[in-house]
């Protein structure tokens, strides 16, 4: 073979080989989905804002200070917003007890949302009575559509908790419910637009995403509002965002 029909070949070659390769990424690249997953209602508890089963201080049939062990554990297999695999029970030789002693053997049970890995339940007990219960959202909920339901908060505030870093709550609390809504930020702008705000005009903005419900005792809601990190107003309406 000549070297000019070498050079001629090596170049066909090349293209041959591109042209094939091209084909291939064009045949089966499949393009990144788009789309988010949205929960059905089976998938989600909108206990806290429906009352169904039951209203607070009550939350799936189980009040905090009133139900024991047994209770809470045996309504864990009929709640369809959590994965059911992903349920953990920690035996705890000490646990925080507002209702009796300080502290005391108990559990802590934890579990993950059904259509995600963020944890969406957390329920403690001490000396057989249940202590606390945190549903965490995944769905979308607002200041204004909770107080239709619930109606006004006796409270509003905002606590940090951070001291290296930004941890800030914003919290709406139901006094006689022993119920407080919380949305927790961990950046700078979350703090500047929800917590900052909260502490200068003592009032929530109508945009704050609510992401808990936390179910407490008497005792640990009253650590809430007499907190030192914590400033608490009473309740004169959401705002709109600055």
């Amino acid at each position: 073979m000549t070297i000019k029909h070498s050079v001629i070949y090596q170049i066909l070659s090349m293209i041959i080989v591109g042209v094939f390769l091209l084909g291939c990424a064009g045949g089966t690249a499949i393009p990144k989905s788009t789309s988010t997953f949205t929960p059905s209602l089976e998938q989600t508890d909108k206990s806290p804002f429906t009352g169904i089963p039951c209203a607070a201080p009550c939350w799936q049939g189980l009040e905090v200070g009133k139900s024991n062990e047994n209770d809470v554990t045996a309504i864990l297999p009929t709640l369809t917003f959590i994965n059911q695999k992903s349920v953990q029970i920690f035996r705890k030789a000490s646990m925080p007890d507002y209702y009796n002693k300080p502290y005391g053997p108990g559990i802590k049970i934890v579990a993950n949302c059904i259509n995600s890995e963020k944890e969406c339940l957390k329920l403690t007990t001490a000396n057989d009575i249940l202590q606390k219960i945190i549903v965490r959202m995944n769905y979308d909920m607002r200041p204004d559509e909770a107080i239709r339901y619930l109606g006004n908060p006796d409270y509003i505030g905002t606590g940090y908790l951070g001291t290296e870093s930004i941890i800030c709550e914003v919290y709406l609390v139901w006094s006689r419910n022993r119920l407080v809504l919380a949305s927790r930020f961990e950046d700078s702008v979350g703090a500047e637009q929800y917590c900052n705000v909260v502490r200068s005009e003592g009032k929530v903005p109508a945009s704050l995403p609510i992401l808990e419900a936390r179910y407490l005792s008497d005792a640990e809601l009253d650590t809430y509002l007499s907190s030192g990190a914590g400033k608490f107003f009473e309740f004169s309406g959401t705002m709109p965002d600055k």
